[in-house]
């Protein structure tokens, strides 16, 4: 098959084009674990939940407090949330592990003081 002299020109580029399309849709997302605990006891709280700022991503700790997230590409904060506590948002910054302690909220957090 012949192709023109303008053709020859764009052939290239688009291939590469497409080959970048497709290294980007099939790219994994990269995976955050950790462990929270409680800031007063260091007892690992289990039920935190881990969400990624924007984004339905999140999971529940586990009985241990051990979490682990698949990330969305664009992840860039995670939100901690648990009754009782204050939530927490955490720069992702790259890491693939963050452990993070929580601060009891309102009138609990007062009998630590």
């Amino acid at each position: 098959m012949k192709y023109s002299g303008i053709g020859k020109r764009f052939l290239l580029p688009l291939m590469i084009l497409c080959f970048v399309l497709v290294l980007n849709n099939t790219a994994q997302a990269s995976e955050l674990s950790g462990i929270i605990m409680d800031a007063y006891t260091s007892v690992p709280l289990s039920g935190v939940t881990v969400q990624v700022k924007g984004s339905d991503t999140k999971v529940t700790t586990a009985n241990d407090g051990t979490y682990t997230l698949d990330l969305p590409r664009k992840a860039k904060v995670i939100i901690l949330s648990h009754e009782g506590y204050q939530p927490l948002e955490i720069d992702i910054k790259g890491r693939e592990v963050i452990n993070a302690v929580m601060t009891q909220a309102g009138p609990a957090n007062k009998l630590w003081e």
